[in-house]
C-alpha cells in the first residue's frame, strides 16, 4: 500500500480526484486516519485511465487560474488560451476541469508546534494559500489560525525542512508546503490570488472546506 499522495505522484492523477474515487467507492482504497492508503498495484490503471479521459494538463490548469485572476498566461498559446476562457463560460464544467486536473504542484504535509507557525508564515519567498488565507468572506469558513498552507521553490522547501525539522506525514498535519509546475504563482506577494486559494481547497479532506472553495469559484465567475 502507499499513501494517496505517492499515488498521485506516479501515476499523474491529481491528489483531489483520488480522494474523491476514494470516498465514493470508484477505487480501492483504506481509510488511515484522517487520508488514504492506495494498492500500488493501482498506478498502473489509473495511468491507462489517464491517457484515456484526458485531464486538464498542470500547464493548461495554472493558465485557467491565472486567467480568473485577470492575468494572461503566457506560456500557453493563443488556441489553448481561448479555449480555456471558453471553460470560463461554463461554470459545471470549470469545476470538473480543476477537480481532476493533472496536479499542479508536489504537495507534503508536516506537523509543527502552533507557535512556530506565525515564523514561517512570514518566510520570505513562502505564498501563502488554502486555509492559510480562506477568510471568511470570500469563503465562509471561519479562519483556521492553526495551519499554514503554502507555495515554494524546490530549494526553499528544503531549507525550511533543514532549519525547522518539522514532522512530515503526521495523522494530524498542520502545514502543507507546494512545489508548483509553473512558477507564475511564486512571483505573487504574500498570498495567492483567489482562484488559487480556492483551487487548493479543493483538495482538502474536509466535504465542507471542499464546498467552500466551490462556492468561492463559481462567486469569482460571476464577479467576472
Amino acid at each position: 500500500m502507499l499513501s494517496l499522495v505517492a499515488v498521485a505522484k506516479r501515476s499523474g492523477r491529481s491528489a483531489q480526484n483520488l480522494r474523491r474515487l476514494a470516498r465514493d467507492g470508484g477505487i480501492p482504497a483504506h481509510r488511515v486516519g484522517r487520508d488514504w492508503q492506495l494498492p500500488v498495484e493501482l498506478i498502473a490503471s489509473l495511468q491507462e485511465r489517464s491517457h484515456g479521459g484526458r485531464p486538464l494538463s498542470a500547464a493548461n490548469a495554472w493558465g485557467l487560474l491565472a486567467l480568473l485572476s485577470g492575468e494572461k498566461p503566457k506560456w500557453v498559446d493563443a488556441r489553448i488560451r481561448y479555449r480555456l476562457r471558453g471553460y470560463i463560460e461554463a461554470p459545471d464544467r470549470l469545476l470538473r476541469l480543476l477537480e481532476s486536473s493533472q496536479a499542479r504542484s508536489s504537495v507534503r504535509s508536516f506537523w509543527l508546534p502552533a507557535d512556530d507557525l506565525p515564523r514561517l508564515a512570514k518566510e520570505p519567498g513562502l505564498v501563502r494559500s488554502g486555509l492559510a488565507v480562506a477568510a471568511p468572506s470570500d469563503f465562509d469558513l471561519f479562519h483556521f489560525e492553526q495551519v499554514l498552507d503554502g507555495y515554494l521553490g524546490q530549494q526553499h522547501l528544503e531549507s525550511l525542512i533543514s532549519r525547522y525539522r518539522p514532522l512530515e506525514d503526521a495523522k494530524a498535519p498542520n502545514v502543507w508546503l507546494r512545489v508548483p509546475s509553473h512558477r507564475w504563482v511564486l512571483r505573487k506577494e504574500g498570498a495567492a490570488p483567489l482562484a488559487v486559494v480556492a483551487a487548493d481547497l479543493l483538495d482538502n479532506h474536509d466535504e465542507r472546506v471542499r464546498f467552500a472553495g466551490r462556492n468561492a469559484l463559481l462567486r469569482l465567475l460571476d464577479r467576472g
